[in-house]
C-alpha cells in the first residue's frame, strides 16, 4: 500500500483500510489479546482491579497512544482517578489522558447509595395505586360469579361440588379451603345447628356456626329445585364478608349493590338497634358519616345514648327519638336515604383517596430513615389505616402489596434473601426461585448481600453527565462562534450563559427521571440538550417518527436502522444510556467500568494504532491521514484544528496553507480556515475521504489548486497572496499545544463547566 516516493493511495476508498484492520485481527497476538481483553474486563470493576492485570493495562494504554508510560502505575492511577471539573487535573491537561480516562467508567464509586432511587420508588408507588385497582377488579368479578350462579343453588351438594362457589363462600367465613374436610363440612352445614354440642360447644371458634346459619338445611329433604338455599339479602351479605376480607376499601362497582341493599333493606327496619344489627346498613352508616369504622354495634348504641359528639350527626339523617322503640312508620324519609347514600358513595371514594396518599407519604418518609434491610423488614408505622383490618401500614406491607406478595404468606427471613440477592446473578435467591413478584421486589430496592444500600442505578453515571453538560456547553459556544465567526461580546456571552446554565439545570434536574427513550423523545426540551450536545445542531427540525426508528433500533442487528444510518452519534447517544440497569435487564456481556461499545471502541483503537505504527515506518503521511480520519469527525471548532498537530498538518497540505501561516494571529488564523473548511462536513464519512483524497493528490502533485470541497462562497480568495502583516509568534509548535481552555482564557464561559459540575455535586456526586 505505501509508494516508493513517500505517497500513499486513498486507501479509505473501496474498504481497503477495513481490510487491512481486518487483517492485524486475524495476527494470532493480536487476535489473542483481543479475546483477553474481552473476557477480563468485564471482571473489573474498581481501579486496583484493573492495575494489577498488567495485561488490561498495557493493552488500554496501547489502544491510546500512551505505551510509555505502562510503568508508570501511580501516573495512570492518578489519570483514572483525576476529577474533570479540576482544569488543573491531569486530563484536562493532556487530551491523551482524558480519551483515555475517558474510556473507562469508574465513577460507580462515586454515585449515591440508597435503597430506592427516584424512578424505582416512583414505579412502586405507580405499581402500589394500580393494586388496588387490579385488585378490586379481580375480587369484583368473583363476587358477580357468585352473585349471578348461588342463586341457582339448591342443595348443599351442589355448592360443594362447584368449586369457584365453594371457595367463595369459605373465604367469606374466613375459612381456609385447603385445611377443611368437605364431609365434615357438609356436616356442619347440613346438622349444625340441630346438634349444636357436636359441632360448636367445645369450640370457640363461631366460623362454622356462621356458615350454618346461613346454610341449614336438610340433606335428605332438599328445596324444591327451584328454589336457592340462599336469599338475596344472605347472597349481597356473604358478598360483603367477602369483599371485607379481600379488600382494602369499596369496589366502586359495587356502591350501586350496596345503595340497593340498602333502599330495599331500610324499609324493613323499625329502630337503630336493628338497624346495627345487619352488617352492610351499619357499614354504610358508619362510612358515610364519618364514623369510625371499628365501632362495634354495642359500642356505637352506647354513645348514641350518651349523646356523644362523635356521633351527634345521626340525628340528621334519622328520626330522633328512635333508640328503643319500633315506629310503623319508617326511621328515615326518602330524602334521608338519599342524602346517606350519596354521602356514602362520596365517603367511599375520600376513603380511598385518602388513605393510599397517606400511606404512600408515610412510606416516602420513613424510607428515608432506612439504613438496612433489617431495619426495612422490622420498620413500624405511625399511620394507621381505618379501613379493612385496622392495622398500621408500614413500609414493608406498601412494598408488597405493589408486587401482590401476601405478607402472611411469606416469612421475613425468605423476604431478606430476595432482598439482598444479586440480581445479575442467575444462581442467586431470587433467580432461581423463578417468581416473577420476587424479582421485581428485589428490583425495586437496592440491598448488597450484607442489606447495607448499594449504589443507585442512574441512566446518565456522574461521569456522563458531566460529558454531556460539558458537550453542551462546548458545541453551544462553537456553534454560536462558527456561525458568528467572530468571538462573543460581553453581552453576547452573558445571554448564551445564562441559556445554557438554565438548560444545563434542567438537564440535571430531569435526566434522572428518565427510564425509557420513549420518555426522552416525549421531554423535548431534554432530548434537544442530549443532540445538541452531540453537535447535532439543526435538533429542532428532526422529527420524533425519526427518532423512534432511531432509539428503536437493536444495535445487535447490523441492518437495523441506527446501525445502516450514517450518523454514528445517535448510535452514541443510545450507548450512553444505561436503561438495562435501572430496568433490571441486565446484560451479562457488558462490563461494569466497560460496556460493549467502549470495549469494542478499545479494540478498534488498539488495531488502529498498530496500523498506524507500522505505517509510519514508511509512509508519515499515510499515518497522518489515518489519524485524521479517525479522529476529526470530533472537532468541535476551528481551535482544535490549531490544537491538534496532525490535524491542521492535513488541512494544512490540503488547502496549501503557506508556511508562515501559524505566524498569524489566531482569529486571523481561524477566520481564514473559516472560508475554506466547513466543520459540518466532517461529520460526514464520504467527505472525510474525498478530503484525503485531495490530502493525497497535494502530495503527489506540485501544482496548485482550490482543493477543498468544504470551501466557502469565498474560495476564489488566493491564500498565497493573502496580507500576512500580523506576525505573532508561533501558536502551533513541538512543544506547545493549544487548548480549548486556553482558546476561550478571556471568556468565562468554561466557568459553566466548573458551575455544572458544583452543582452535580451538590446533589451527591463527586
Amino acid at each position: 500500500m505505501v509508494s516508493q516516493a513517500g505517497t500513499f493511495f486513498p486507501i479509505f476508498l473501496g474498504h481497503i483500510q477495513d481490510k487491512l484492520i481486518s487483517e492485524i485481527s486475524k495476527r494470532p497476538t493480536v487476535s489473542r489479546e483481543e479475546s483477553y481483553y474481552r473476557q477480563e474486563i468485564k471482571k473489573i470493576s474498581t481501579v486496583d482491579e484493573f492495575l494489577k492485570d498488567h495485561r488490561l493495562v498495557s493493552y488500554a494504554l496501547k489502544a491510546h497512544n500512551l505505551s510509555d508510560i505502562l510503568r508508570e502505575k501511580t501516573l495512570i492511577r492518578k489519570i483514572l482517578e483525576s476529577d474533570p471539573n479540576d482544569s488543573k487535573s491531569l486530563i484536562n491537561i493532556n487530551s491523551k489522558f482524558k480519551k483515555f480516562a475517558q474510556s473507562f467508567d469508574f465513577s460507580l464509586s462515586h454515585t449515591p447509595k440508597s435503597i430506592q432511587s427516584g424512578i424505582q420508588q416512583e414505579r412502586l408507588i405507580s405499581r402500589y395505586k394500580n393494586y388496588f385497582l387490579i385488585n378490586e377488579n379481580d375480587v369484583f368479578a368473583k363476587s358477580e360469579y357468585f352473585r349471578n350462579n348461588a342463586k341457582k343453588i339448591t342443595s348443599i351438594d351442589q355448592l360443594i361440588n362447584n368449586k369457584r362457589l365453594l371457595d367463595y363462600v369459605l373465604k367469606s367465613f374466613d375459612i381456609d379451603h385447603k385445611h377443611i374436610s368437605l364431609p365434615f363440612l357438609k356436616e356442619v352445614m347440613t346438622y349444625g345447628l340441630d346438634h349444636p354440642d357436636k359441632f360448636f360447644t367445645k369450640s370457640k371458634d363461631s366460623r362454622f356456626r356462621q356458615i350454618a346459619e346461613y346454610f341449614h338445611i336438610k340433606s335428605n329433604n332438599p328445596l324444591n329445585k327451584e328454589t336457592s338455599i340462599l336469599t338475596k339479602n344472605q347472597i349481597e351479605n356473604i358478598v360483603n364478608k367477602y369483599l371485607d376480607r379481600t379488600t382494602y376499601f369499596v369496589p366502586e362497582k359495587n356502591i350501586p349493590y350496596e345503595r340497593s341493599y340498602y333502599e330495599s333493606t331500610i324499609g324493613s327496619i323499625s329502630s337503630i338497634k336493628q338497624l346495627v344489627q345487619d352488617p352492610i346498613l351499619f357499614k354504610i352508616v358508619k362510612l358515610a358519616l364519618s364514623i369510625d369504622s371499628r365501632i362495634s354495634s354495642n359500642h356505637f348504641l352506647k354513645l348514641l345514648m350518651d349523646k356523644n359528639k362523635s356521633i351527634i350527626q345521626i340525628k340528621d339523617f334519622f328520626h330522633t327519638d328512635f333508640i328503643n322503640k319500633n315506629f310503623t312508620n319508617k326511621i328515615q324519609t326518602n330524602e334521608q336515604i338519599k342524602q346517606l347514600l350519596d354521602l356514602y358513595e362520596k365517603n367511599c371514594n375520600k376513603s380511598r383517596n385518602e388513605t393510599i396518599r397517606l400511606s404512600i407519604a408515610n412510606y416516602q418518609k420513613s424510607l428515608t430513615s432506612i439504613s438496612s434491610v433489617d431495619e426495612f423488614l422490622q420498620q413500624k408505622s405511625n399511620f394507621s389505616s381505618k379501613t379493612n383490618y385496622n392495622k398500621p401500614i408500614t413500609p414493608l406491607e406498601v412494598a408488597l402489596r405493589a408486587y401482590d406478595i401476601n405478607i402472611n404468606d411469606t416469612y421475613k427471613c425468605t423476604l431478606r434473601d430476595i432482598l439482598t440477592s444479586d440480581p445479575s446473578d442467575p444462581n442467586s435467591y431470587v433467580n432461581k426461585s423463578h417468581n416473577t413478584n420476587f424479582i421485581n421486589f428485589n428490583h425495586a430496592f437496592n440491598f448488597d448481600k450484607k442489606g447495607k444500600p448499594k449504589h443507585i442505578p442512574m441512566v446518565h453515571s456522574p461521569s456522563t453527565k458531566i460529558d454531556y453538560i460539558k458537550s453542551y456547553t462546548y458545541n453551544k459556544m462553537n456553534h454560536y462562534i462558527n456561525n458568528k465567526k467572530t468571538f462573543l461580546t460581553k453581552t453576547e456571552q452573558s445571554r448564551l450563559e445564562k441559556k445554557i446554565d438554565e438548560d444545563v439545570d434542567y438537564y440535571v434536574s430531569n435526566i434522572d427521571e428518565i427510564d425509557s427513550f420513549e420518555k426522552l423523545i416525549a421531554d423535548k426540551r431534554l432530548m434537544n440538550i442530549v443532540l445538541e450536545s452531540k453537535g447535532i445542531d439543526d435538533s429542532s427540525k428532526i422529527s420524533q417518527e425519526f427518532l423512534k426508528r432511531i432509539f428503536q433500533s437493536d444495535l445487535k442487528d447490523r441492518k437495523s436502522f441506527a446501525n445502516k444510518y450514517n450518523d454514528n452519534r445517535y448510535k452514541e447517544i443510545m450507548y450512553s444510556f444505561d436503561f438495562d440497569s435501572i430496568n433490571n435487564s441486565f446484560d451479562k456481556n457488558n462490563g461494569k467500568v466497560q460496556n460493549n461499545i467502549r470495549i469494542n471502541n478499545t479494540v478498534s483503537a488498539y488495531k488502529h494504532q498498530i496500523l498506524e505504527s507500522e505505517i509510519a515506518k514508511t509512509n508519515p503521511d499515510m499515518e497522518m491521514a489515518l489519524y485524521f480520519q479517525r479522529t476529526v469527525p470530533h472537532i468541535g471548532n476551528m481551535y482544535e484544528i490549531l490544537a491538534d498537530r496532525n490535524i491542521f498538518q492535513v488541512i494544512s497540505k490540503t488547502l496549501k496553507l503557506p508556511i508562515h501561516f501559524s505566524a498569524l494571529d489566531q482569529k486571523k488564523q481561524v477566520s481564514t480556515l473559516q472560508k475554506y473548511i466547513n466543520l459540518k462536513d466532517f461529520k460526514d464519512p464520504k467527505k472525510v475521504q474525498q478530503f484525503l483524497y485531495k490530502f493525497n493528490s497535494s502530495i503527489m502533485t506540485n501544482y496548485e489548486q482550490n482543493t477543498s470541497l468544504f470551501t466557502s462562497t469565498n474560495r476564489q480568495d488566493n491564500l498565497q497572496n493573502y496580507d500576512f502583516h500580523e506576525i505573532m509568534p508561533l501558536s502551533l509548535n513541538n512543544k506547545e499545544k493549544l487548548s480549548i481552555a486556553n482558546v476561550f482564557s478571556n471568556n468565562s464561559h468554561n466557568s459553566n463547566f466548573v458551575n455544572a459540575a458544583l452543582r452535580l455535586k451538590n446533589r451527591g456526586f463527586s
